[in-house]
């Protein structure tokens, strides 16, 4: 039974709390047929509604012996394409203690996508979310179905119920166990009017989260086996289920019963046998089975883990070399034996001996063949890929594995403050994963760094034997300068061989940033900090006449503000989509890693943030300005090119100025609305005035500042300083 002191420990996934007083329970689950496994560990991604994040403590208290560790990576108004640019950040890690990995990702999203994405778009999302995961990764994935707790009128609902259907369509072309949370909650929801599943228009309460955890156990064989295959031996007549494909056929001596497993981790199915009086039953080995009832419980065996679009791809491709074409054939028939479980129903009283299988085809070995006879196809190469994996990790950020645990990722990066902003010393490290390859050597580098940034490596580079399953890791010292590339990347490469077979390049890469200088929270007055937004935002304080980083100012109440410089690093390949910098409560990180960038302070008051842009010819530009403030001020070299006061949440997509507070890395999403500017040859000064805890709701303020070219294109000779630099050299 369910520990319910423990249950009721606070569990924060995306921004949802558990009360206290809310203690699900699991009526006496049958264990044994729940698939995850000892020691492994189950990762969580979602947005805020956070269904799954119930599920885990459910999981973990019910099932102690298995010591099981949960992540929970869900993050507040997160949409299925603001995950594809954190997966590395926070979900694909390697940073786990003893070398561990995920085994087990469960997604849920839906609610923010159907506000930006109709179920094409929401079905391309997932895709891709889907082969990155599984091409990277070799972990189990389960596609949840987002719920829906609002009346059968909510127009939203027509939007989720098609998401529910991309769900299941994905499942099924991609052999994924999914879980539909949709039509059970509403159904839940209109049998019981709404109350208590209810929190708001788009949140469960604690009786709707208690009611998404049970469906998903029930669903996920965790209560009972629910999964069953019935088998007539009268009539040879099978049925299959979303899981498992069945067909039954003569033999000389008996009957063959293969079944097939669809889904991508072994799993136990119950077969309901009709006259089945005159038959024992026996696997491979010629082991029997033991019927009762008319009732056999066999365990579907695991699938190879490789995705195979790719195979059928290669095939399909006309320009392919038709020797290529079958050896994807041969690949992909041998994947899919895998799958396959094929039991022998013999009269009563014959023994059965074991069945020798024809050898199976290495499909590592074929896999390299193939890519050798199609160099020129990108999906041969790509299916290849699948063998070996590079992640980057920075130090900092580790987070140790604890058997019997959940814990909620640091999905907002670690902000450096003063000295190690400004000039930081970070250690960093390198992984390259042989997933499947006999043997691996090769070697890990540092491919470009951009400028104001150098990189050493701290320890050996070069592997040699690296087996399947093995990793090998490479710690880096990276040291940025004050002056350095505006938004730069560092390109981390693994040349490698594999059985002796040279691969392509695997490459990695990581965003750095230039720092950023703060000042705030400012109030001048006792009775300004029951002020108005309007009075507030109106006065002017010293910042905004002369930008002095060594100036100190009074506070009213007698605090001493200084300017700080700040800096966050993001270590995921691809386009950084997180921002440069996120304070919470006032300033102070939760995570306790970052420090304070500004002095905490309850009431809404202003803020400044500084920088100077180095061009190195004159330039027309477009910056896009990201900060959820109701009154935002942008200077640059000394003149206002946006002065918001008191925007209206109603409108905010629709302004010039490219902002949004709905979430903080959906901005180009929604509008990526720029304001034109030019900047001159040279160091140019930028210059903001925001106004600290002035959203609707939450308590997390948001800032960052992407410049383009006229093309909308990243500018890669940008330098950018914290402070009033020299000419670069």
């Amino acid at each position: 039974m369910i520990n319910n002191k423990t249950l009721r420990r606070l569990i924060l996934l995306g921004g949802l709390l558990l009360p206290a007083k809310t203690v699900p329970v699991v009526a006496e689950p049958s264990a044994q047929y729940f698939p995850i496994g000892t020691n492994q560990i189950i990762e969580i991604i979602g947005d805020s509604i956070g269904g799954p994040g119930q599920i885990y403590p459910m999981i973990e208290q019910a099932l102690p012996a298995r010591r099981l560790f949960g992540l929970g990576a869900s993050c507040g108004g997160n949409t299925l394409r603001d995950a594809l640019g954190r997966l590395d950040r926070d979900a694909m890690r390697t940073d786990l203690d003893s070398g561990a990995d995920v085994n087990w990702y469960i997604t849920m999203f839906g609610a923010n996508d159907a506000a930006l994405f109709d179920a094409q778009g929401f079905e391309a999302n997932y895709r891709r979310l889907i082969e990155i995961i599984k091409r990277r990764t070799h972990a189990h994935l389960t596609l949840v179905a987002t719920p829906c707790f609002t009346p059968a009128e909510n127009k939203a609902n027509k939007r989720l119920s098609e998401f529910a259907d991309v769900v299941a369509k994905l499942g099924r072309e991609y052999s994924l166990a999914t879980v539909d949370l949709y039509h059970p909650c509403l159904e839940q929801f209109n049998a019981n009017s709404g109350t208590p599943f209810m929190k708001d228009s788009i949140h469960p309460a604690a009786a709707g989260h208690k009611f998404m955890a049970e469906t998903f156990l029930k669903q996920f064989n965790f209560y009972g086996l629910s999964e069953q295959v019935e088998v007539d031996l009268a009539t040879l007549k099978t049925t299959g289920t979303t899981g498992c494909d069945a067909t039954i056929a003569k033999t000389d001596d008996g009957l063959t019963l293969t079944l097939v497993n669809r889904w991508d981790f072994k799993r136990k199915i119950g077969l309901v046998l009709h006259d089945a009086e005159k038959f024992d039953i026996f696997d491979a080995t010629g082991t029997k089975l033991d019927i009762q009832n008319g009732r056999a419980i066999p365990e579907l065996p695991e699938p190879s883990g490789l995705l195979l679009t790719d195979l059928a791809a290669i095939r399909s491709d006309t320009t392919t070399p038709a020797n290529a074409q079958r050896l994807a054939g041969e690949i992909e028939t041998e994947a899919q034996r895998s799958r396959v479980l094929k039991l022998r129903l013999l009269p009563k009283n014959v023994t059965a001996v074991a069945v020798k299988e024809s050898e199976s085809v290495s499909i590592f070995e074929k896999a390299i063949e193939l890519a050798n006879l199609a160099k020129s196809n990108t999906n041969a190469q790509r299916f290849v890929d699948q063998f070996t994996d590079l992640r980057v990790n920075f130090l900092k950020e580790r987070f140790p594995k604890t058997a019997g645990s959940y814990a909620l990722r640091d999905l907002y990066g670690v902000t450096r403050v003063g000295d190690a902003a400004a000039k930081p010393i970070e250690r960093f490290e390198v992984v390259f994963i042989n997933h499947e390859a006999p043997n691996a050597s090769g070697e890990i580098r540092i491919a470009a760094t951009p400028k104001g940034w150098n990189v050493k490596a701290v320890t050996p580079t070069t592997f040699t034997g690296l087996i399947r399953g093995q990793r090998f890791t490479v710690e880096f010292e990276l040291t940025g300068e004050e002056t350095c590339t505006w938004q730069g990347e560092m390109l981390v490469a693994a040349n490698f061989k594999l059985s002796g077979n040279s691969q392509p390049v695997k490459q990695a890469v990581v965003q750095l940033f230039s720092p950023w200088l703060g000042i705030g929270t400012f109030c001048d007055t006792k009775e300004r900090e029951t002020a108005s937004i309007e009075e507030k935002f109106a006065v002017i304080y010293p910042p905004e006449k002369t930008i002095d980083p060594a100036a100190t100012f009074t506070r009213f109440d007698g605090k001493a503000l200084h300017w700080q410089a700040f800096r966050s690093f993001y270590s995921h390949p691809g386009v950084d989509r997180s921002g440069q910098i996120q304070w919470i409560e006032n300033g102070m990180r939760t995570n306790g890693k970052g420090g304070k960038v500004f002095d905490p302070w309850k009431p809404a008051g202003v803020l400044y943030i500084a920088k100077w842009v180095y061009s190195p010819v004159e330039r027309d530009v477009k910056l896009l300005p990201v900060f959820s403030s109701r009154a935002a001020k942008l200077w640059l070299n000394g003149t206002a090119i946006i002065n918001a006061i008191t925007l209206d949440i109603k409108v905010w997509r629709e302004t010039e100025t490219g902002m949004n507070w709905t979430a903080w890395n959906k901005t180009e999403y929604y509008t990526r609305k720029t304001v034109d500017a030019h900047l001159i040859k040279g160091w140019n000064s930028i210059l903001f005035k925001l106004v600290s805890n002035s959203r609707p709701s939450d308590t997390d303020d948001i800032f960052d500042l992407k410049i383009f070219s006229t093309s909308n294109n990243l500018i890669p000779d940008l330098l950018g300083s914290c402070f009033p630099p020299a000419v670069p050299k």
